[in-house]
């Protein structure tokens, strides 16, 4: 029996993305190289074209290159951090900081991702191969295929539907599962062990007490600050 890469609920149903044969494996890069061959013809540029365009034209080169490592570095010095403090408060401000600094580190691989994958005949032939993967695995539950063709899935009527078993085609063919695209980041942990975050990592009540805490703290502190007197003007 062909085992089950990926288990999926959609509207009530489920279905699977089935580990591919030889024979799936064949057509599905097949599939790429038809593709990147008709990208190729159609004059849509290689990677290594755009790296050169982009590299000129500073829409991508070693700057942003040297930001995403200085990123990675920050993260990595900052978890130390973490790991070693003891003193909460200190401790949740040091957890948010890190978040803040892998968001900005995920928006620069996600825009550097999307300028290789939309604008190269590779990014082309990947997404061919993987409609031809989601062609190729997906069953119901009754292990039928769900669709018959490259056309049967382009044309389906269901984009929802289409882009959902895109999605896990995808992980499938990276070797990955749903919960590998959801890590157990070192802030993520420490803030749900505090109790800030719950277990869909959700901020949590003490979170937004300690926020109007803070708050209410502040005001306290402005108003008891002594006022200066205005001097009155001589006449």
């Amino acid at each position: 029996m062909t085992k089950k890469l990926i288990e999926f609920t959609y509207e009530g149903k489920k279905y699977f993305i089935l580990n591919p044969t030889q024979d799936q494996l064949l057509r599905i890069d097949l599939e790429y190289r038809r593709a990147f061959a008709e990208a190729v013809r159609n004059g849509i540029m290689t990677e290594l074209e755009a790296k050169q365009i982009f590299e000129k034209t500073g829409v991508w080169g070693d700057e942003q290159e040297q930001k995403v490592r200085e990123l990675q570095v920050q993260i990595v010095t900052a978890e130390l951090e973490l790991e070693k403090e003891e003193d909460e408060k200190k401790g949740k401000e040091l957890a948010f900081k890190i978040m803040q600094l892998r968001n900005k580190l995920l928006d620069l691989i996600t825009h550097k991702t999307r300028l290789f994958s939309s604008q190269t005949a590779e990014g082309y032939a990947d997404e061919a191969r993987t409609i031809q993967f989601a062609v190729e695995c997906t069953v119901d539950e009754n292990n039928q295929r769900i669709f018959n063709s490259r056309a049967d899935f382009v044309n389906h009527p269901d984009t929802t539907f289409t882009a959902t078993c895109y999605g896990y085609a995808l992980l499938a063919n990276a070797g990955l599962k749903e919960e590998d695209t959801r890590p157990d980041f070192a802030e993520r942990r420490w803030l749900r062990e505090h109790g800030y975050l719950n277990n869909e990592d959700d901020l949590t009540d003490k979170y937004y007490k300690e926020i109007v805490a803070d708050a209410i703290g502040t005001e306290a502190k402005e108003a008891k600050k002594p006022r200066k007197r205005r001097r009155k003007k001589k006449e």
